[in-house]
């Protein structure tokens, strides 16, 4: 797929920045409003920046909570870090808390803010025995609440110009993914593979991955590996290619079995490939809003993975009303298909355009 080709299947540049983080805000200090919550600490780098449209550093795996980020019922925003990169300009300067090791010293700090110190409840999103003490001990007027409901109330569904970061990143995954499955020939290694896919993703500006990726030689009914090894492709052999890209912080992914070129699928990955591929149909002709989980998987009883989970910032709890972005996706005898989706009231629009390999 060609650059040209990307924009056009993409949103980028269309949507406005500003207009993206006023329309967050206003959903997350409606929340706040509605669960009669006076403050927010966070500590989950999506929910930041969902929250105060913050760019933190990305991170690897968990972390303990520490609160890094203060949202004010009346939309102040107060944020902890070393500098002023990623942070949004209408954060002033002197809402910028100096960051620190010491958690009592972060404490004094976050003290120091006059409407935090009077805010009768206050939610977070994560919490230590430590931090629980430390907090407690700080605020003392003040309850200690659960602050991921309004959050994950407003990330439910999306604004347009969420869609539109999830359609630019579902663009360049497939742009990315083209290059791999073209050249895609006996002899490659997996980990090469990964590294071409990353290679062409970067070549759109887009240099972190939503995660590490599968770029797994798939053997029958074993679980697909996750991680990309030194292992060689042979001809014949199908190949799960599971990836994503991040735009903006909105991924945008698909999943796709794929054969080395010259290679004929054998009956055995054909019937399989056909199997996958009309149980991905049936979740898509079925998806509708307000369906369960339990719905959703009752579709394709047979899948060796959930049929259906959340996406928009990273991974989120699955919702299903219209305007909601979830992944759809079957495992069957190593034939691995996902989309990405947003959907509407008739059904799912799907993000991606990607032809299907094994057939």
């Amino acid at each position: 797929m060609t650059d040209a080709g990307v924009l056009a299947l993409s949103d980028s540049g269309r949507f406005d920045p500003a207009r993206l983080r006023a329309e967050r805000k206003d959903r997350v200090l409606a929340g706040m409003t509605e669960d009669r919550i006076d403050a927010l600490l966070l500590g989950t780098a999506p929910n930041i920046r969902y929250a105060t449209g913050a760019r933190p550093l990305w991170l690897a795996g968990a972390r303990a909570f520490a609160p890094l980020a203060v949202v004010l019922r009346e939309g102040e925003t107060h944020l902890v870090g070393a500098s002023d990169d990623g942070v949004p300009p209408e954060v002033p300067s002197d809402h910028l808390v100096s960051s620190t090791w010491n958690p009592a010293t972060l404490m004094r700090r976050l003290a120091a803010i006059d409407d935090l110190t009077s805010a009768r409840t206050i939610g977070v999103d994560g919490l230590t025995p430590m931090f629980e003490k430390l907090l407690t001990s700080t605020f003392p007027r003040a309850t200690l609440v659960d602050g991921t409901p309004p959050l994950w109330r407003a990330r439910a569904t999306k604004t347009e110009d969420e869609l539109s970061c999830l359609r630019t990143a579902s663009a360049v995954c497939d742009a990315a993914l083209w290059d791999v499955v073209t050249t895609l020939a006996a002899g490659d290694a997996e980990r090469d593979l990964q590294a071409r896919f990353v290679e062409r993703m970067a070549s759109f500006g887009t240099t972190t991955p939503a995660f590490d990726g599968t770029f797994c030689v798939s053997v029958g009914d074993t679980l697909l590996r996750r991680f990309a090894s030194p292992r060689n492709v042979a001809a014949g052999d199908m190949v799960a290619l599971d990836v994503g890209v991040l735009f903006n912080g909105y991924e945008g992914g698909l999943a796709r079995t794929w054969l080395p070129a010259g290679s004929s699928p054998t009956a055995a990955q054909a019937a399989a490939a056909r199997h996958a591929r009309g149980a991905l149909d049936t979740v898509l002709d079925a998806l509708r809003p307000w369906m369960s989980a339990d719905d959703l998987d009752a579709l394709v009883p047979d899948s060796w993975v959930p049929v259906a989970y959340g996406i928009g910032l990273g991974v989120e709890p699955l919702a299903t009303e219209v305007g909601s972005t979830l992944c759809v996706q079957v495992l069957h005898r190593g034939v691995l298909l996902r989309e990405t989706v947003v959907l509407r009231p008739d059904g799912p629009e799907v993000l991606s355009r990607f032809r299907f390999g094994v057939s």
